[in-house]
């Protein structure tokens, strides 16, 4: 793997993701209550730019008319079909479990955040 510099911190704001290219590839940075993860800017059902779309925690339903959130686990939504991503794992949420993004480790190295491709 190699480790890519991609920028202060302050530029990553919380609760967003933030596309940024490194050579040919294109990587959706999430930052979400004070963790880091990177997702391929690619959807795997249409090919769109994944990353282009909302990030909010995940949507559950513990029983009929009971929808609470999971503020731990930040879900990245497709701009063209509305398909979900789990943003730790890259792991599609509510369409076919078989699809899923790549995923990257992403850290901060003091004021900085790194990226391993």
């Amino acid at each position: 793997m190699t480790r890519v510099e991609l920028g202060p911190l302050q530029e990553f704001p919380e609760r967003s993701v933030r596309v940024v290219s490194i050579g040919t590839t294109e990587i959706g940075i999430v930052h979400w209550e004070g963790q880091y993860f990177g997702l391929r800017n690619i959807c795997p059902h249409e090919g769109a730019g994944l990353c282009r779309g909302t990030v909010r925690p995940r949507i559950m339903a513990a029983a009929v008319g009971q929808i609470t959130t999971d503020e731990n686990t930040p879900v990245v939504t497709c701009p063209w079909h509305g398909w979900e991503f789990d943003a730790h794992t890259g792991q599609a949420v509510f369409s076919d479990p078989r699809f899923r993004v790549r995923t990257y480790p992403v850290r901060a190295e003091g004021d900085i955040l790194v990226v391993d491709v």
